[in-house]
């Protein structure tokens, strides 16, 4: 799956090529679908702040892009 900001409003199959009509992306970074679950350690019962956890420094990105 290809990773970075050249996704970004992309949308994509399960195996990472392009299905909205645009060129492929080219290049750049990938990341495997398939990988393992992190480890209890390193899981948190808590949620932080839901309405913070997304600001971006740019005021002309929506809050909560990509959701």
């Amino acid at each position: 799956m290809p990773t970075g900001d050249a996704i970004k409003g992309r949308l994509f199959n399960v195996t990472g090529n392009a299905i909205d009509g645009m060129a492929e992306v080219k290049g750049g970074k990938r990341a495997s679908i398939h990988r393992d679950a992190p480890k209890f350690e390193e899981l948190t019962t808590s949620a932080g702040d839901p309405l913070h956890r997304h600001q971006s420094d740019r005021p002309d990105r929506a809050l909560f892009q990509g959701w």
